[in-house]
């Protein structure tokens, strides 16, 4: 299956959520896991996707920044 890398779209939306301060943060169709990877100082960070090597993925990223 295809893991959606992102876009400039997703990078944007990435910037925007760096700027916000949030407890939970759930992404839905997570892809790669950009937009969790902007949200690290949330309490709880839920990623989904239809696709489990994308929340695999997802789930590396987010453990190489040393984050349970």
């Amino acid at each position: 299956m295809y893991v959606y890398e992102g876009a400039e779209d997703s990078y944007l939306l990435s910037e925007v959520l760096k700027q916000r301060k949030c407890r939970r943060f759930l992404d839905m169709g997570c892809g790669n896991g950009i937009q969790a990877m902007s949200v690290l100082d949330a309490g709880e960070i839920v990623c989904a996707d239809i696709n489990p090597e994308a929340v695999e993925i997802a789930r590396m990223s987010i453990k190489s920044e040393n984050v349970d």
